[in-house]
């Protein structure tokens, strides 16, 4: 069987290297180096060294989903099943059924807010997920292993993704979502081709490869796989119909799967991460996410509570991606060290706790800017590129300065508490001068000076002055 599967794999992989994109169908579902290939090339279509917002609404764009404002990564998560579909399918008709699927749903908020939607999107997504990976061991199998692991994959889509998928487009709130879900996959179907004949359920969801794989009723054959439809009546499928019939399966639940992410996006809705998320998928949107930054050859790997990384490039890309490379990575690790290889072939280290950007992002709004620029300060001095702090003497003179500027009005008490906070950040990164000016304010505080609005400011660089005729 794998025989039969190797040309349409190679077949696509040629396609793919005419347009420089992914080649192989084991990379792209198992390794992280593949990923990390994907975000390089989605870099370069989306048109390089601009903002990472900016890239992602381009991608956005380019993969047929809305520019407006959207959830931060939906671009990425786009183009990469753009990927998984130029791979193993009909593009074109993937794409279309998408466009036609996402035209067809409705105002989701009522539907797609719900916890309890958040949570089914979240356990199915893995699932298919985990079902998808299955097939970059087919190579290890035998025949009847194969096709057991292809059968496990069309029950998933179709009891999973599709089901949800059109639960989601017919549904009016979450109670009816619940409802139609409870329904079963086969009614959802059969309504779905009365309702929307151009999403191709009919002619892509073959009911002899789903009847073989409910009831586990199937053989390899003779080169063929053979199941039955009635007691007596025997049905066979070249191996390559066979893998047509089960690809049918899987390009419904991409194409239905892109949909849904688009509109979800363009509505508003945040789709949240889940917490059964292999961290296997974790560790390739890491990959990903690096080298949509510019990174290259990325790889990511566990070491006890340690995040692994090595890539090539610049250091200071990964400070840009450390808040959400600690919004992705499972919460039992705790530090990310990375070895990087800049493009001169210098050597360089990284690293930084990953608690403190969790509890960034999950910090209440600041009542102002200076604390607002203290809670940014708190996280990035606890980055190092080559053991040193990344913010230097001039970006902490700044810091110092917004905190001696805006806070003349506030409190003794709270100025204090403000001035010892940033003194202790600019000695930890070194910057003695820095922190001795703030130490001299603080003194003169604590002896009740310094509560003029109109006092100067210490960190103010001075311009020289010429001599005065």
């Amino acid at each position: 069987m794998q025989a039969r599967a190797q040309p349409l794999i190679d077949a696509a992989a040629d396609e793919i290297d005419k347009l420089n994109e992914i080649g192989e169908i084991e990379r792209l579902l198992a390794g992280h180096a593949a990923f990390s290939q994907i975000g390089e090339s989605a870099r370069a279509a989306a048109g390089g060294d601009e903002m990472l917002a900016t890239l992602d609404e381009r991608l956005r764009k380019l993969t047929g989903g809305s520019t407006d404002p959207a959830q931060m990564g939906i671009g990425l998560n786009l183009l990469l099943m753009r990927h998984l579909m130029l791979v193993l399918f009909d593009l074109e008709q993937a794409l279309e059924v998408a466009d036609i699927a996402e035209g067809d749903m409705g105002q989701l908020q009522p539907v797609c807010n719900s916890p309890k939607w958040q949570a089914r999107h979240g356990v199915v997504t893995a699932q298919f997920s985990t079902a998808a990976f299955k097939l970059s061991t087919i190579d290890e199998s035998n025949d009847l292993e194969a096709a057991t692991t292809a059968l496990h994959l069309v029950m998933q889509c179709r009891d999973g993704i599709i089901r949800h998928c059109l639960a989601t487009m017919f549904a009016t709130d979450d109670a009816d979502y619940e409802r139609l879900h409870q329904q079963g996959a086969g009614k959802l179907i059969k309504r779905a081709i009365q309702r929307w004949p151009d999403l191709l359920l009919e002619e892509n969801l073959s009911e002899p490869v789903r009847h073989a794989a409910a009831h586990y009723d199937y053989d390899i054959v003779d080169d063929h796989f053979i199941t039955h439809l009635s007691p007596g009546e025997e049905f066979r499928l070249s191996i390559d119909e066979f893998l047509d019939a089960v690809l049918g399966y899987f390009q419904t639940a991409v194409s239905l799967m892109m949909a849904l992410t688009r509109a979800t996006a363009t509505q508003g809705i945040e789709l949240e991460l889940s917490r059964h998320t292999p961290e296997r998928d974790l560790f390739s949107v890491i990959c990903l996410m690096l080298g949509f930054l510019g990174l290259s050859d990325t790889t990511v790997e566990r070491e006890g509570t340690v995040l692994r990384i090595a890539a090539i490039g610049d250091p200071q890309q990964l400070s840009t991606a450390a808040a959400a490379i600690a919004a992705v990575s499972p919460e039992d690790l705790t530090h990310a060290q990375a070895a990087i290889k800049s493009s001169n072939g210098s050597a360089h280290s990284w690293e930084a706790p990953l608690q403190p950007f969790r509890e960034y992002a999950r910090r209440p709004p600041s009542a102002n800017q200076v604390d607002d620029v203290l809670a940014l300060a708190r996280v990035v001095s606890t980055i190092r590129i080559d053991g040193e702090a990344v913010w230097k003497g001039d970006t902490w003179r700044g810091v110092a300065m917004l905190v001696f500027n805006g806070t003349k009005d506030m409190r003794v008490v709270e100025r204090v508490r403000r001035f010892r906070e940033v003194r202790d950040l600019t000695l930890a990164a070194g910057m003695a001068e820095i922190a001795a000016g703030l130490t001299a304010i603080l003194e003169g505080l604590r002896k009740g000076q310094g509560n003029d609005s109109r006092e100067p400011n210490p960190f103010q660089r001075q311009t020289p002055r010429g001599n005065t005729p």
